[in-house]
């Protein structure tokens, strides 16, 4: 199994450690989310198995993970994307970076969250151990249905969707697909 990449306060990279370990010890580490986006300015999202330890049978990003050891942010969404879905060689932008602190359980949470966003309308080959399905959402609705079933998805995508860099890349996306 491959270890986490370890980080600094300000994000430098320290070392890995495996993961057990990084959320007993609650070492700060690094996490990739990626959203895609498709020509009617949707947005994909992924049901998560139930066999996942965190938030199992519930609503997530497309994609996304934890940035191993000798990986940068970059090369762990490109690779998240990959292993889940399928997906390969889309151009991803970072459009936000930020730092979370929680528990879960036992489990203590510190990480730096990278979001990305790609445009993608292809087809997917899902990672049935992690994905169970996926589900192209109107943005609009899909924000109604988080505020009103808010416990049929991860607390990170709800996050992450409230975000205004992700509110703006939504409505920037809406303009170029012509729906502004």
């Amino acid at each position: 199994m491959s270890k986490i990449a370890i980080v600094s306060k300000d994000d430098r990279i320290l070392g890995s450690e495996e993961r057990k370990i990084v959320y007993q010890k609650g070492l700060i580490h690094r996490l990739v989310r990626v959203l895609l986006f498709n020509d009617r300015d949707e947005v994909l999202l992924q049901w998560r198995s139930a066999n996942e330890d965190t938030f199992p049978s519930t609503w997530d990003q497309s994609a996304g993970g934890h940035v191993d050891e000798g990986e940068d942010y970059d090369t762990a969404a490109k690779r998240e994307l990959a292993e889940e879905l399928g997906v390969k060689d889309i151009k991803l932008k970072l459009v936000d970076k930020f730092y979370t602190d929680s528990q879960i359980g036992e489990k203590i949470i510190r990480r730096f969250n990278a979001v990305f966003v790609g445009d993608y309308s292809g087809e997917f080959i899902l990672q049935k151990e992690e994905v169970e399905k996926v589900k192209w959402f109107n943005f609009v609705d899909l924000m109604k249905e988080v505020e009103e079933k808010s416990k049929n998805f991860t607390p990170g995508l709800i996050s992450i969707l409230s975000n205004e860099k992700i509110i703006a890349v939504h409505e920037a996306h809406n303009r170029k697909v012509g729906k502004l």
